[in-house]
């Protein structure tokens, strides 16, 4: 899904509202974003953006800024 945006992406591995990832969020705002959620979200954006993360920062990215920099550190555009 190039393009995708990315708080979408993350509502949706959350299976939340858009409304409720804003671009702060993060495991520690968003009640459904769990240490499992995670996985799923990780996953997620791991799809939508054609990106890979490894072990390492794959547990790191738990929020919407952290992820957004990961990807811009590849050259991927968020779309927002």
């Amino acid at each position: 899904m190039p393009g995708a945006a990315l708080k979408h992406v993350v509502a949706l591995a959350l299976n939340v509202d858009d409304a409720e990832v804003g671009d702060d969020a993060s495991m520690d705002t968003v009640g459904a974003w769990d240490s499992l959620r995670h996985l799923y979200v990780v996953m997620a954006v791991e799809e939508a953006f054609d990106a890979k993360f490894d072990d390492d920062e794959a547990v790191s990215v738990t929020s919407v800024p952290l992820l957004r920099a990961a990807l811009e550190r590849r050259g991927i555009a968020t779309g927002e």
